[in-house]
């Protein structure tokens, strides 16, 4: 299985490479500086203390954090194993949502368009990806791509618009297909919520997606991103582990 793992995740750095020297992306690779450390401790934060707070809740509604995550260890489970299968997680999931996240489509969209602009639309195209299932759950089901790819040309139509057209009829009929798509996929993700504590799960998601957006804007180094995401996956499965072990179900 992680022999599989390491070669997805190879494949996707591989063909990212590929992109990003073809449409001559840039790519942050500096490490963040002293003036970074406040958005470094947010990307830390940020993602542990929403994941904090949607055990809390889960535990009042009962509602188990481990069938939000569908994640589970035996009761005798040791610190090793839970470490060793955590970082494994880690090793997989993190640099595939950097990868997906911060070098293809932020890289792509801070070409065209703003900074904020970019942030707000990296955000919006990782959760749709990651839909219900959330970073530690994986990347989503193939046909979302094909949604990314659809979403990728309508906000590309927006820009165009505003750059080549002055009517403002013309701008307005451009944002429709992205101002649906956001709407419809946001409809969506409302209905598949069937408790308190999964809404709150998938705003933790989409919250770290954001802060992760948004430090890679601000510091452009990979790291700050690379630690929310981690700081998420730690979180979730540190609660699994420590105060909910036993079977999923």
């Amino acid at each position: 299985m992680f022999s599989t793992a390491g070669l997805l995740v190879a494949s996707v750095v591989v063909i990212a490479a590929v992109y990003v020297r073809a449409r001559n992306v840039p790519v942050g690779t500096a490490l963040p500086g002293r003036s970074d450390l406040a958005l470094v401790a947010l990307a830390v934060v940020t993602p542990a203390v929403l994941i904090g707070v949607t055990d809390l809740v889960g535990n009042v509604t009962s509602v188990p954090f481990k069938t939000l995550v569908l994640t589970a260890y035996a009761e005798r489970a040791s610190a090793t194993f839970a470490a060793g299968t955590t970082l494994a997680r880690v090793f997989v999931a993190v640099p595939l949502a950097l990868v997906l996240n911060q070098v293809l489509v932020q890289g792509s969209f801070r070409s065209i368009t703003s900074s904020d602009a970019a942030i707000v639309l990296t955000t919006l195209l990782g959760a749709f990806v990651l839909g219900d299932q959330g970073l530690v759950g994986g990347i989503g089901e193939t046909s979302k791509y094909v949604g990314v790819g659809l979403f990728t040309l309508a906000s590309l139509a927006v820009h165009v618009s505003w750059r080549r057209f002055d009517a403002k009829w013309v701008r307005a009929v451009a944002a429709v297909p992205a101002v649906l798509f956001v709407v419809l996929s946001g409809v969506q993700w409302v209905a598949s919520i069937d408790s308190i504590a999964a809404g709150l799960y998938g705003l933790a998601n989409v919250a770290t997606l954001g802060v992760a957006a948004y430090t890679y804007e601000r510091t452009d180094s990979l790291l700050v991103p690379a630690l929310a995401y981690a700081s998420l996956l730690v979180a979730s499965e540190a609660v699994v582990f420590l105060f909910e072990p036993g079977p999923l179900w």
